[in-house]
């Protein structure tokens, strides 16, 4: 069973090990590879020319986000991003998700780079 991924919890069992076993499973997972779980909130297609910061860093960095939902957005930008690299979102958004992480990506045909961030 453990050879499959698979994990069963004991009853009573704690939170801390269902956490480290979801932990452990997202590391094992590829952010290039599509999940194919349809989301169930309601997306907004935009066009928004946005700045934002990665990581600790002070340097800003621009890009479009093409998608919007109140849990995340979607950025083309002419860079990859790190599972779950944080962004900081420097301009206004139309709700308050001012930092972010990475949660898939993909390469476009025209180079550039899709990421699927969550609102932290």
């Amino acid at each position: 069973m453990q050879k499959l991924g698979s994990f069963y919890l004991a009853k009573p069992f704690r939170i801390a090990e269902l956490s480290q076993w979801l932990d452990e499973c997202e590391k094992r997972l590829d952010i290039k590879t599509p999940i194919g779980i349809r989301r169930k909130e309601k997306r907004a297609r935009v066009h928004l020319d946005v700045s934002y910061c990665v990581g600790s860093s002070d340097q800003t960095m621009t890009g479009i986000i093409t998608d919007l939902s109140p849990s995340g957005f979607c950025l083309q930008a002419n860079h990859d991003f790190e599972k779950a690299q944080e962004v900081k979102v420097v301009s206004a958004l139309p709700h308050t998700c001012s930092t972010a992480s990475a949660r898939w990506s993909k390469t476009t045909e025209g180079g550039n780079v899709m990421t699927g961030f969550s609102c932290d």
